[in-house]
């Protein structure tokens, strides 16, 4: 039984690594800014600026790295990292959209088109040496997470539902 879990233990840290740059130590890389992935970025903002929350945005696509970095302009549901957290796990790149992520205080609010409304409850900076269990531990209901701009790390934004 434990030989199971620390395999099952080391698959999910692999799919991390692999989808995330998240694997033992944290590794986060940057992308390459094109017009397309700077559109995405102001709509983003505009959309939240209109409606009253702090972030507003939509679930575009479901998937590894791959999908991630089709750089669709919203979010895309990680279903290997989502089970690793044990809650949906939203990431985006920066540039992508998700540049407002990094300006989210607890308190704040977020719109996400069909999943619902949230409340920031927590945010945690993993930067690269972190463990992958520190995102463990980012309270909410779903994980928002995008990358800083130096490249060197991420911000994980815990949300939970607004009844």
């Amino acid at each position: 039984m434990a030989q199971q879990t620390a395999r099952r233990l080391a698959t999910i840290a692999l799919a991390l690594a692999a989808t995330t740059g998240i694997g033992t130590a944290v590794a986060a890389t940057s992308h390459a800014a094109d017009s397309s992935t700077t559109t995405a970025a102001a709509s983003n903002t505009a959309a939240a600026s209109n409606t009253g929350y702090h972030f507003s945005t939509r679930v575009v696509n479901q998937g590894e790295q791959a999908a991630l970095d089709a750089c669709e302009g919203g979010l895309t549901l990680m279903p290997s990292v989502s089970d690793y957290v044990g809650r949906d796990y939203y990431p985006i790149h920066n540039e992508c959209g998700g540049a407002p992520i990094l300006n989210l205080v607890p308190g704040n609010t977020v719109h996400i088109d069909g999943v619902g409304n949230f409340t920031v409850v927590e945010t945690q900076d993993v930067v690269r040496g972190d463990n992958a269990s520190k995102i463990k531990g980012v309270a909410g209901d779903i994980l928002l997470q995008t990358c800083h701009n130096s490249g060197q790390g991420m911000r994980v934004v815990g949300l939970t539902a607004v009844a």
